[in-house]
C-alpha cells in the first residue's frame, strides 16, 4: 500500500477534525493521569459508574458501585513506577487495587479525600492496554475517585493531558484547523476514522514552547494502520527549539487506497538522542473530503403529497422471512407487489429487540435512551416531541389502529391522535392477540381514510406473527404444515422455547411454519389495506412505510422470542418505503438504515423541519446524489439481568454485554457471517477499536442526553392489561 505524502505546509480546507471529541481519542505514554469525573475519560471507564457534578473535591469525580469499578489506560515501554489514587468513601471501606491481575496494598478509605500511593513493579504492567479494578473489599459503599495516575517513582501528575490550547500555541503561520491536542512529549495518540472517497488525512505537530528547556526536542512519527496490522508511514520528522530550527510541521496524505475503510491514525513522540525532552507537544489532524453534489432529483415536497402518509407495521416480523428479502417461501406475495412500486432497504436495523422501545424510537427519531422507553413500565415523557404531534401541527388529522397493548395510551402513546383505536387483546384466547382480519374491518370501516379535507396520517400496528403461534384464518397453499402433536405444543401460548435450549429441531421447523402462515396472513391483510387506498384512489399519491418493531429469534443463539438478544434476528427487520407518485420503484439499498430515520424521512418529503434534536436522518439521502458515508445503527436492550448494545456499520456489528467488571465485546462480519456465529475480533483489530470507540462515545452521549429529559412517572394500567401483558412476559 503507497500512500501519497506531501509533508508541507499548504492552504487547508474544513474538513472533519479528528481531535474534535477527547471521548474517541486513545492515549498511550510512559504516564497517565485520568480525571475520573470528565467526559474524556468516559472511554477509560468499564463497569458500573456513577458521576458527581460540583463536589467538595473541586473537580469533577466518579463513584464506582459498591461491587467496584474498572479503569482501563495504556501505557508505552512500561517500567517501575507509582500508582496514585485520589478518592474517599461516605463510610468506612477497604479498597484493594487490582492492577492486571496483580493485588496491589490494601487501602483503608473513609469520608476524608486521601492520596493513596503505591509503587508497581514493571512485571505488572502491560505495553498497550493495562486494567485497574478497584475492588471494595466489603461491598459496603461505593468509592468516589478523582483522578488516578501511573508514572514514574516521585512523578507529579499535575492534570490530565486533554487541555485545549488553541490559538495561543505560539508558532507562525497557523492553520484554521480548530483543535488542538496537547500531550505528553513521550506519547502515542490513536484516532479511529471511516474513510470516506476520496480522502485525505491533513495533520500538524509541534512543540509547545511554553515551559520548554532550551534545545527541547522531540522525534514525531504520523502512521496509518488498517486490519492487516501493517503500519504505513505517512511523516516522520525531528523538531527541536533552537535558532534556525523549526519547531513545528504539517502536511497532507491521500487515503484514496483505504476509501470505504476504517483506520487508526497513529500520532507518536519520542525523546531524540539524549537531547531534552519539552514538556508538552501538541497535534491537530482532520480527514478532508469533498461535499457531496447538490441533490437533483425531484423529492415530491409540498404541493406532491395530498394523499395519507401512512406507517403499516407488523410486529415481531423478521425481514429474513419475507420474499422481498430473498425468502424462497410464498409468505409474502402481496408485499413482493407493493416493493415493486417502493424502495427497499435490505439492512433496516431494530433500535431495540423489544415493542414499546421500537416503537417510541420511530415516532420520535430517538434512540430508547434519549425518549427514556428503556424499562417494561416506562411511559412516553410528555415533553419529548412526537410525529402525529408534528404532522398534527402541519394540519393532519392522526389516526392509529393498534393491536399490541404494549403500546396503549396508557403508556402515552395515544398523545397527538385524534382517535388512537386499541383492539384489546384477550387473555383467555389461544392466540392472545387480534387478527389481521379483524383489525382490516375496523380500519375499513372507519370514516378516517375517505378523500376530503384534511390530510391524514395514519399507524397501523398489526401483530400476527408475536407468539403464541396460532395463525388467523386463510389460505396457506404452498406453506409447509406441522404435526398436530408438535403443533399443539408449539402454539401453546405458555411455551417460549426458553425452557429448551437446542429444543429439537422439528418443533423449531413447526415453530418456523406456524409463524410463516402468521406472516402470510398479515401479508394478505397488508394486501387489502393497499387495495383499499386503490379503490378509494388514495394509492397513487400515498407516502407509505411498511415495517416491523423488531424480530424474533427461534432457537438462534439459544434464544426464543424477542426482547433478549441484539442479534440479528430480533433486530433485522422489513423496511419498505413507496413514495408519492412511486417515485424510485424497486430500487433496492444495501446500507445499515434506522428505524429513527422514518420520523425524519417523512419530514424531509412533507418539507417541514423535523423537532430540533432528532438523531436520525432522512432516508431520501440514499438516494438522491452520490451516496453519503455510512451511519452507524445503535441498538440497546436493559430488559435482562444485563445492558447489552450494539452497532452496525459498514456491514460489521458489534455486540456489547455489559458484565459485573467490564463489557464483554464480539464483533461480526455480516456480509459473510449472516448467522453471527464467527467473533472476528482477533483478525480485525482496527474495526474492533473504531467500534468500541464509537459505540462507547455513543453511550456516553446518551448518558448526558438523558439528564435534560424529566422521566415520568411508570404507568399506571387497568386490571385486564395487566394480564395481559403479564401472560405475553412484557411486565412481571
Amino acid at each position: 500500500m503507497a500512500l501519497a505524502s506531501a509533508c508541507h505546509r499548504k492552504e487547508q480546507v474544513p474538513g472533519r477534525d479528528l481531535l474534535a471529541d477527547p471521548r474517541v481519542i486513545e492515549f498511550a505514554g510512559d504516564r497517565v493521569r485520568i480525571d475520573i469525573g470528565e467526559p474524556e475519560a468516559r472511554l477509560a471507564l468499564q463497569g458500573e459508574w456513577f458521576f458527581d457534578k460540583n463536589t467538595d473535591s473541586g473537580p469533577n469525580v466518579g463513584s464506582t458501585s459498591p461491587r467496584g469499578g474498572l479503569i482501563s489506560f495504556r501505557l508505552l515501554k512500561p517500567a517501575e513506577s507509582e500508582l496514585k489514587l485520589r478518592c474517599r468513601s461516605d463510610g468506612a471501606e477497604a479498597l484493594v487495587p487490582v492492577l492486571n491481575g496483580h493485588n496491589l496494598a490494601e487501602v483503608q478509605v473513609g469520608p476524608e479525600w486521601t492520596e493513596t500511593r503505591c509503587r508497581v513493579k514493571k512485571t505488572f504492567l502491560r505495553d498497550g492496554e493495562n486494567l485497574l479494578f478497584l475492588k471494595s473489599v466489603r461491598r459496603a459503599a461505593a468509592i468516589r475517585v478523582d483522578y488516578m495516575s501511573v508514572g514514574p517513582v516521585g512523578w507529579d501528575p499535575g492534570r490530565g493531558f486533554a487541555r485545549r490550547y488553541g490559538p495561543a500555541i505560539d508558532r507562525a503561520n497557523p492553520s484554521p484547523n480548530p483543535s488542538t491536542l496537547v500531550a505528553p512529549p513521550r506519547g502515542q495518540l490513536s484516532v479511529y476514522a471511516y474513510v470516506p472517497a476520496r480522502a485525505s488525512l491533513s495533520f500538524e505537530f509541534g512543540i509547545v514552547k511554553e515551559g520548554a528547556p532550551a534545545g527541547a526536542a522531540a522525534d514525531f512519527s504520523v502512521g496509518i494502520e488498517d486490519d492487516s496490522g501493517r503500519v504505513q508511514d505517512v511523516s516522520s520528522r525531528d523538531l527541536s527549539l533552537g535558532l534556525l530550527r523549526s519547531s513545528h510541521d504539517a502536511g497532507t496524505a491521500s487515503l484514496d487506497e483505504l476509501a470505504g475503510r476504517t483506520v487508526r491514525i497513529l500520532m507518536r513522540s519520542e525523546r531524540v538522542g539524549e537531547r531534552p525532552l519539552p514538556k508538552s507537544v501538541y497535534w491537530r489532524a482532520s480527514i478532508i473530503a469533498p461535499e457531496r453534489r447538490p441533490d437533483t432529483v425531484d423529492r415530491n415536497r409540498p404541493g406532491g403529497v395530498r394523499g395519507p402518509v401512512v406507517i403499516y407495521l407488523v410486529d415481531a416480523l423478521r425481514a429474513d422471512r419475507l420474499e422481498p428479502y430473498g425468502y424462497s417461501q410464498p409468505t409474502s406475495p402481496r408485499l413482493t407487489r407493493f416493493a415493486r412500486d417502493g424502495i427497499v432497504f435490505r439492512q433496516a436495523c431494530a433500535q431495540s429487540a423489544w415493542t414499546r422501545a421500537s416503537v417510541a424510537s420511530i415516532m420520535t427519531g430517538l434512540y430508547a435512551s434519549s425518549h427514556l422507553v428503556e424499562g417494561r413500565r416506562d411511559a412516553l415523557p410528555v415533553s419529548v416531541p412526537t410525529l402525529p404531534a408534528l404532522l398534527k401541527e402541519h394540519g393532519f388529522a392522526t389516526y392509529a389502529f393498534v393491536t399490541n397493548g404494549n403500546i396503549s395510551a396508557g403508556f402515552g402513546f395515544g398523545r397527538h391522535f385524534d382517535e388512537y383505536i386499541q383492539l384489546r387483546e384477550n387473555a383467555q384466547s389461544p392466540a392472545i392477540h387480534v387478527f389481521s382480519s379483524d383489525l382490516f374491518s375496523v380500519i375499513e370501516s372507519h370514516p378516517a381514510l375517505h378523500r376530503g379535507g384534511k390530510p391524514v396520517f395514519i399507524y397501523v400496528h398489526a401483530t400476527d406473527p408475536h407468539a403464541p403461534h396460532v395463525p388467523g384464518p386463510g389460505d396457506y397453499t404452498g406453506l409447509p404444515a406441522c404435526a398436530p402433536e408438535a403443533e399443539h405444543r408449539v402454539s401453546a401460548r405458555n411455551w417460549r422455547g426458553d425452557d429448551a435450549p437446542g429444543t429439537a429441531e422439528e418443533l423449531r421447523r413447526c415453530a418456523l411454519a406456524l409463524y410463516d402462515r402468521e406472516v402470510r396472513h398479515s401479508d394478505f391483510y397488508f394486501g387489502r389495506f393497499l387495495d383499499m387506498l386503490k379503490k378509494r384512489d388514495l394509492y397513487d399519491d400515498a407516502l407509505i412505510f411498511f415495517t416491523a418493531d423488531h424480530g424474533e429469534s427461534f432457537g438462534e443463539h439459544d434464544k426464543w422470542g424477542h426482547g433478549k438478544t441484539l442479534y440479528q434476528p430480533e433486530l433485522r427487520v422489513p423496511l419498505i418505503v413507496k413514495l408519492p407518485q412511486a417515485a424510485h420503484p424497486g430500487r433496492q439499498v444495501g446500507e445499515a438504515v434506522r428505524q429513527i430515520d422514518i420520523l425524519p424521512t417523512i419530514a424531509d418529503v412533507l418539507g417541514i423541519e423535523p423537532p430540533a434534536g432528532i438523531q436520525g436522518r432522512s432516508l431520501l439521502e440514499e438516494l438522491d446524489g452520490p451516496p453519503p458515508d455510512p451511519q452507524p445503527a445503535y441498538s440497546e436492550l436493559v430488559l435482562g439481568p444485563r445492558p447489552l448494545a450494539a452497532m452496525v456499520f459498514n456491514g460489521y456489528k458489534l455486540i456489547a454485554e455489559q458484565q459485573e467488571e467490564m463489557a464483554d465485546y464480539k464483533l461480526y462480519d455480516l456480509p459473510h457471517d449472516p448467522g453471527e456465529s464467527r467473533d472476528v475480533s482477533e483478525s480485525h483489530p482496527v474495526t474492533l477499536g473504531f467500534m468500541k470507540s464509537a459505540l462507547r462515545a455513543w453511550t456516553i452521549g446518551q448518558e448526558l442526553r438523558k439528564r435534560a429529559i424529566e422521566k415520568p412517572d411508570e404507568a399506571t394500567l387497568d386490571p385486564e392489561s395487566e394480564e395481559v401483558l403479564r401472560k405475553l412476559g412484557y411486565i412481571e
